[in-house]
């Protein structure tokens, strides 16, 4: 008898044990949806100092928020790569910063395509190049660099030379990007897309580096 509350006594205190511990995960998830709330807002209303003052006190910089409109998290790096890709001038304030106090981009892979697509449609094109070489996570399949030339293509505020975006879609392919791989969305490779796009001049530019 005696062994069989022992095993009682002992099932139940594991009991209380993992539901404390449930308990302590969902009270801090939900410090960090604040938090990344607050820190959010700071960013919107050009508040650097609160936001640096924040990171350097130890908030956590990989955090997600819960953003209303998409009704889940949404990562808070990607946030701050949204709001410098459309900010007025060239100048990136909190991706820096959250990078400084330990941002880790490969926690954020799922925004990864998104980060480089919310540049591009910004004419970020510095900050591409900043998030390539920031370890950003991007697939053949998400279709960056088809995006970047029906970009360029349709648009004239982009305020970048066709040298300029061959020089990026080198530095795309020298991150592992092939220039021969169709992406998901339209089943299509660079080259078939300059095409499509009637952008024959960039086309060839495409062929000599390869492009088939």
């Amino acid at each position: 008898m005696k062994k069989y509350m022992n095993v009682y006594v002992l099932t139940r205190v594991i009991g209380v044990v993992i539901l404390a511990l449930l308990l302590l995960e969902g009270s801090r998830r939900y410090v960090d949806f604040r938090t990344g709330r607050y820190l959010y807002e700071a960013m919107e209303r050009e508040k650097y100092d609160t936001v640096a003052w924040n990171l350097k006190m130890g908030v956590n910089p990989n955090i997600f928020v819960y953003e209303e409109q998409f009704k889940s998290k949404v990562s808070m790096l990607y946030m701050a790569v949204d709001i410098d890709a459309r900010s007025y001038d060239h100048e990136m304030y909190y991706v820096p910063l959250f990078v400084k106090y330990g941002a880790d981009f490969k926690q954020h892979e799922r925004y990864g395509a998104k980060m480089l697509r919310v540049a591009i449609k910004n004419n970020k094109y510095e900050m591409v190049d900043y998030l390539m070489k920031k370890g950003v996570t991007v697939r053949d399949e998400d279709g960056i660099i088809q995006y970047l030339i029906e970009r360029y293509t349709f648009y004239d505020d982009t305020g970048i030379s066709e040298d300029q975006i061959m020089t990026l879609i080198k530095e795309l392919t020298s991150h592992g990007l092939s220039l021969n791989a169709k992406d998901k969305e339209n089943n299509m490779t660079s080259l078939e897309a300059a095409n499509e796009v009637h952008n024959f001049t960039l086309a060839e530019k495409l062929r000599e580096l390869g492009a088939k």
